[in-house]
């Protein structure tokens, strides 16, 4: 109950959902498929870090509703799954840029069939790769410094990338 409570207490959490198999659950098949919700804190959270595990039979979008109750204000980063979007306030949803990626990197694979390399380069898709490249590398490059120096920085050198990706 005590890391439930501090993961609740961070500013900054993140969670995700996957299927298991379990082979031995009563009243169930062998084959019938599971969920595991997964809750963590960031490496910018203040706080111990950690993961916590819900098993559940479904993967119903009240299981992070309930979950995440009495949660302080706080940032939630997680993929596309629609009952993320549904939180309870004060949780800010935010989304993740390696599930972003894996959509443009799909939409490349099947261009790439088709579209000569300079063709490529004036897709969107290979826009938004190499915009999204540019905002790893500059995470990567301000990873050390204070949570205000990144964000001065973001709203310097990531926000125009960002805001190229929506014109």
């Amino acid at each position: 109950d005590q890391m439930k409570q501090d993961y609740l207490a961070a500013a900054y959490k993140q969670g995700d959902e996957t299927r298991i198999q379990v082979l031995n659950e009563p009243e169930q098949k062998a084959e019938t498929q599971n969920w595991m919700w997964v809750y963590m804190t960031g490496k910018f959270s203040e706080g111990p870090r950690m993961v916590l595990f819900q098993y559940e039979r479904t993967r119903g979008g009240y299981h992070p509703k309930e979950f995440l109750e009495g949660s302080a204000e706080s940032c939630f980063t997680c993929d596309g799954y629609e009952p993320y979007h549904g939180l309870p306030d004060p949780i800010t949803v935010t989304g993740c840029w390696a599930h972003s990626r894996r959509r443009f990197e799909k939409c490349l694979s099947i261009l790439k069939k088709e579209f000569k390399k300079e063709q490529l380069k004036e897709t969107t898709a290979y826009q938004a790769m190499a915009r999204i490249g540019m905002l790893y590398k500059i995470e990567e490059l301000n990873a050390c410094k204070t949570p205000e120096e990144r964000y001065q920085e973001r709203q310097k050198q990531s926000k125009p990338l960002i805001d190229a990706l929506f014109e």
